[in-house]
């Protein structure tokens, strides 16, 4: 029974640690942002004042996956859904971004 408890506390340790990393991966985040620029394979957006996403940068770029069927212009206003993981780069990169949908032209 000695031999048997480090090993039940070592799986119960990395069946907890496992299922608190799948539960913070799994937290969406959204955000409202301005597009700032439109290239053929990105879009540059700036946060709103107050975005949580403002702490991590000013600008953050993504890459036009989601976005095939919206013809967004400069000026316009999205709210994009993504993992909630930001690349520290500059401009920002989100590492996975679910959906991008037009809040006003």
């Amino acid at each position: 029974m000695k031999k048997k408890m480090p090993i039940l506390i070592l799986a119960g340790t990395c069946l907890a640690a496992n299922l608190c990393l799948t539960a913070c991966h799994q937290q969406n985040a959204v955000f409202v942002g301005t597009v700032v620029e439109v290239s053929e394979n990105s879009l540059l957006i700036e946060p709103l004042e107050g975005e949580e996403e403002t702490r991590s940068s000013d600008r953050i770029t993504l890459g036009m996956s989601k976005m095939e069927d919206l013809e967004l212009t400069e000026g316009d206003v999205v709210e994009i859904t993504y993992n909630g993981i930001i690349l520290e780069s500059y401009p920002a990169q989100l590492d996975e971004v679910y959906s991008v949908e037009l809040v006003e032209e």
